[in-house]
C-alpha cells in the first residue's frame, strides 16, 4: 500500500502542476491569450478517456499501465520546457502545449481511475475499498506539496527559484523517481484479506 501511495503522490505533482498553472504558464511563455483560453476549455476533454486506464488493468498489468502513464509524463515534463525556452512562438510548441494541458488532464484523472482498480485487484473488494477510501489521500498529500513549493519558489517567499520551466523538470524528476520505484522494488501480489487485519 505505502509504495502505491508514494508513487501516486510523486507522479500526481506534474499533472496537477500543469493543471492549475498552465494559464500562467502559458501567458509567460508563450503570450497568445486566445490560445490560452482555447486550450483551458478543450483540454478537458482528454479527460473522458480516462476510463481507458483502468479498463486496461483487467487485461495487463498494473505495472505496465502505471508505467507508460509514467513515461509520458516523463517526456512532456522534460520536452516542454525545452520548446518553450528555445521555440515560444513556433506552431509546434503551440501544439504541445496544448497536447500537454490535455494529456495532463488524461493523466491526472487517471491517477484517479487507476488506484481504485489496483486496490481492488490486489487487495480485493472489501480490502480493496478500505484502502482506497485512504489511499485517496494522495491528492492532498500532492496538493499540499505543490502548494508549499510553488508558493516558496515561484515568485513567492524566498523570491523566484524556481520557473514554471524549472517545475516541470523538478515533477518530471519525482514522476521518474516514481517509475524507478515501479520498476526495480514494487510487487504486484494480491494480498489476502487476513494479511489486511
Amino acid at each position: 500500500f505505502l509504495m502505491i501511495y508514494s508513487m501516486a503522490v510523486l507522479s500526481f505533482l506534474f499533472g496537477f502542476f500543469i493543471l492549475n498553472s498552465a494559464r500562467a504558464y502559458g501567458e509567460k511563455d508563450l503570450g497568445n491569450e486566445a490560445f490560452l483560453q482555447f486550450t483551458s476549455t478543450f483540454s478537458g476533454l482528454f479527460a473522458i478517456f480516462r476510463f481507458i486506464l483502468s479498463i486496461s488493468i483487467d487485461f495487463t498489468s498494473y505495472k505496465l499501465v502505471y508505467a507508460i502513464l509514467l513515461s509520458v509524463q516523463i517526456f512532456l515534463a522534460f520536452t516542454l520546457p525545452i520548446l518553450t525556452t528555445f521555440y515560444p512562438k513556433e506552431d509546434f510548441t503551440f501544439g504541445f502545449f496544448f497536447l500537454t494541458v490535455g494529456t495532463c488532464q488524461l493523466t491526472a484523472g487517471g491517477h484517479l481511475t487507476i488506484l481504485p482498480t489496483v486496490f481492488a485487484k490486489l487487495f480485493g473488494v472489501d480490502g480493496g475499498t478500505r484502502m482506497y477510501t485512504v489511499g485517496l489521500s494522495f491528492v492532498g498529500i500532492a496538493s499540499l506539496i505543490n502548494y508549499q513549493l510553488t508558493d516558496r519558489l515561484l515568485d513567492g517567499t524566498w523570491g523566484d527559484v524556481l520557473s514554471y520551466d524549472g517545475f516541470c523538470a523538478l515533477y518530471g524528476f519525482m514522476s521518474l523517481i516514481a517509475l524507478i520505484m515501479l520498476l526495480f522494488f514494487f510487487k504486484e501480489e494480491r494480498v489476502s484479506t487476513e494479511q489486511l487485519r
